[in-house]
């Protein structure tokens, strides 16, 4: 988490520094990312990042903590969580999540980064405690909607959970590799339909 030192900069200055960082990490992977190039973009002392931050992975935690807020506050604003029917309140989730990676591309590419960071030695188990998150968010939803009588109650709910993230998360990948013509919005309704049939007591 940032030093005081950091917290004491004028909101600008801290913007400035903020877009830098996530625009270094977000063009490479952790271990390529270099903080060299964050300080020449800005115009700084390699020493000021240090006041900042204790260190590279300390910069990082706490870019993706900002990113994430970011984003969450975003999806919420711009879907309806109360929407009866849980698939189309997960549809609409999932597209708002999209309208946030178009308008904030920087902070998109780099979450997407992000959720592929499972090999630097350094971050730890980062990338396993965000699955276990972003599972365990879902496994509450899901089993929510079994009470509810909506989702089949004798699937696992822990497995119906991981599977859901993990069919997001391809489908982001699948995304990607697409042409930006391509409507995107089509894709995600195949995939709600899927976890629908699979998934809805009918």
């Amino acid at each position: 988490m940032p030093k005081p030192t950091f917290s004491k900069l004028p909101p600008e200055k801290q913007a400035a520094f903020i877009e830098a960082a996530l625009r270094e990490f977000a063009q490479k992977n952790y271990e390529s990312a270099s903080i060299n190039a964050i300080v020449q973009h800005l115009g700084i002392a390699k020493g000021s990042v240090y006041q900042y931050f204790e260190n590279k992975k300390d910069l990082y935690l706490y870019l993706v903590e900002y990113a994430r807020r970011q984003k969450q506050a975003f999806v919420q604003h711009h879907s309806k969580p109360t929407h009866p029917d849980f698939f189309t309140r997960f549809q609409e989730m999932y597209q708002a999540g999209m309208a946030f990676d178009a308008a904030h591309p920087v902070v998109g590419r780099f979450l997407h980064n992000v959720a592929q960071e499972k090999h630097a030695s350094e971050l730890g188990d980062l990338h396993a405690l965000m699955l276990r998150q972003s599972t365990n968010y879902f496994q509450k939803l899901v089993e929510q909607e079994q009470k509810n009588g909506r989702i089949r109650p004798e699937l696992d709910s822990l497995v119906v959970a991981f599977l859901m993230v993990q069919i997001s998360t391809s489908l982001g990948d699948f995304l990607t590799l697409q042409e930006a013509s391509s409507n995107h919005s089509d894709y995600v309704a195949q995939m709600v339909q899927i976890m629908r049939k699979g998934l809805e007591n009918a």
